[in-house]
């Protein structure tokens, strides 16, 4: 592994002043709803529009891609204030390293983490922390998720694909699953680049860049190289949301598509096609698809697939931690988003999803902020690794 370096809360991967000042959502889940699925199309009906090309830097600053930075820093999270350091000795008995009941306590803020990384609010105030630039929206299969940029709200994702062609410089969003009964959502990042370079070199064109994290070696859609769009077409698009309908919607006004990178993650599902099994491999798509997207922003293209299941803890832990160091903390509605998500989570493990949690009081959300800072100073790859499910199950 290469060589550590220490960053501090104002992390040299801070492209930006300060984040974004965004209203918090605390809802604890995406709302979601079950759509039909599209109908597949031949190849010589498909009315999608994609063009091999080489993927371009339109914003290169780095000379190393964004994944592969957070990888090699040690990410301190801030010690407590002489007025919680009773509550952090607590945590010490209460969830001590070298025991299951930290593994576990771990698992539910990793849950909650992903929760929060998937909501449109603290989306926006992530990308615009690390390059400077906002997320403009989300759409849970055809429904809208927060608002998008300018005010200009399209409520539905085909009304944002009859006008996407409209926008003069790059928008950054994504496209999520409409969730059914045992399977859960998959995030896929998109970028519109409206000046992008033609292929023959003549002027510029009109491209969709998508941004799968479970496409590539390895992955949930192992299909790369020059037969990449044409496999992820005919095998991918219909499954996932609305996303085929959308890109022909799009291509209706000389919109092309491309898959970028061509190789992008092992990330694969938490289950098999028959949604029993848990299957290896990780559930992070919230986290890889953002990732992805600052990644294309400044130019580089990762190669997660060589990251084996530990290192990968370590990129989730480190992103965690620079979120929590630099975005959550000093935002008390987002901490106490996370709180709540967290505190949620942990009293379904106790009492069964079915019953309603209680509302945790003032003196509650303290403790519960000192929690999650006790969990996170501590938490290390090989701890994230066995905290999670798939662990001990496959």
């Amino acid at each position: 592994m290469a060589s550590e370096k220490k960053i501090s809360d104002d992390a040299t991967l801070n492209t930006g002043e300060e984040e974004s000042k965004v209203k918090a959502n605390t809802k604890t889940k995406a709302k979601t709803k079950t759509k039909a699925k599209t109908k597949a199309k031949t190849k010589t009906k498909a009315k999608t529009k994609t063009k091999n090309r080489t993927a371009r830097s339109y914003t290169s600053r780095a000379t190393v891609d964004f994944i592969t930075r957070i990888r090699d820093l040690t990410v301190d999270v801030d010690d407590v204030t002489l007025t919680d350091n009773n509550i952090y000795q607590a945590m010490k008995t209460q969830y001590p390293t070298n025991r299951v009941v930290f593994a576990n306590a771990l698992s539910w803020l990793v849950a909650a983490f992903k929760y929060l990384i998937g909501e449109y609010d603290i989306r926006d105030a992530i990308l615009y922390h690390f390059t400077r630039k906002n997320h403009h929206s989300i759409y849970i299969g055809d429904e809208l998720q927060g608002p998008v940029q300018k005010g200009k709200t399209f409520r539905s994702l085909r009304q944002f694909a009859r006008h996407i062609h409209r926008y003069k410089r790059p928008i950054y969003f994504t496209l999520v699953d409409s969730a059914e009964a045992n399977t859960p959502s998959h995030y896929v990042g998109h970028a519109y680049v409206p000046n992008a370079p033609a292929v023959d070199g003549n002027g510029v064109e009109k491209v969709i860049y998508i941004m799968d994290p479970a496409q590539g070696a390895n992955g949930k859609y192992p299909m790369t190289g020059n037969n990449a769009e044409e496999e992820y077409k005919k095998h991918v698009l219909p499954a996932v949301g609305d996303q085929e309908l959308f890109l022909e919607k799009a291509a209706e006004n000389d919109v092309f598509w491309e898959l970028v990178p061509k190789a992008s993650a092992n990330q694969k599902r938490w289950y098999d096609d028959d949604g029993v099994r848990a299957q290896q491999g990780d559930t992070f798509c919230q986290s890889w698809s953002l990732m992805l997207i600052i990644c294309f922003i400044e130019g580089i293209t990762p190669q997660i697939r060589k990251y084996s299941n530990l290192m990968k803890g370590q990129i989730i832990l480190n992103f965690n931690k620079l979120i929590y160091n630099n975005i959550l903390k000093s935002n008390s509605e987002f901490m106490d988003m996370l709180a709540l998500n967290y505190s949620n989570l942990k009293f379904a493990a106790f009492n069964g999803e079915d019953v309603e949690p209680p509302a945790p009081t003032a003196e509650e959300y303290i403790r519960l902020h000192v929690e999650i800072m006790y969990l996170l100073k501590n938490a290390t790859p090989a701890l994230f690794v066995k905290s999670q499910e798939w662990s001990r199950r496959v």
